[in-house]
């Protein structure tokens, strides 16, 4: 049984659109609403994510000499806050994602 995720539904409307197979309302409002469930999961990774990188700039900033500036400029430059970043941008992806999706399924409604 294969795992429902929000990289997979992505993935598999992405594929869709890049073949430009019609898709039903239906499915994109199935979609948006597999997707708006599957948020709980990628704020808890938001939440550990912000966790650790406030825990990576309060190490930065117990080194002794250590100003505010170059702490940031430390945690910046680090994986963790590369994870963040790109989970921040993910959510905002599936956001606008499920906003598109339930506006082409009022659309295609009208079609009718």
């Amino acid at each position: 049984m294969n795992d429902v995720t929000l990289d997979g539904i992505i993935e598999w409307m992405k594929v869709q659109v890049e073949n430009k197979n019609p898709i039903a309302a239906s499915t994109w409002l199935d979609a948006a609403a597999k997707l708006n469930l599957l948020l709980l999961d990628l704020d808890d990774l938001l939440v550990d994510a912000e966790m650790e990188v406030n825990k990576l700039t309060h190490e930065f900033l117990l080194v002794p000499g250590a100003t505010v500036a170059s702490s940031k400029t430390a945690v910046r430059s680090s994986d963790a806050y590369g994870k963040l970043l790109k989970l921040k941008a993910k959510k905002e992806r599936v956001t606008e994602f499920i906003r598109l999706a339930k506006k082409r399924t009022e659309l295609q409604a009208w079609d009718v």
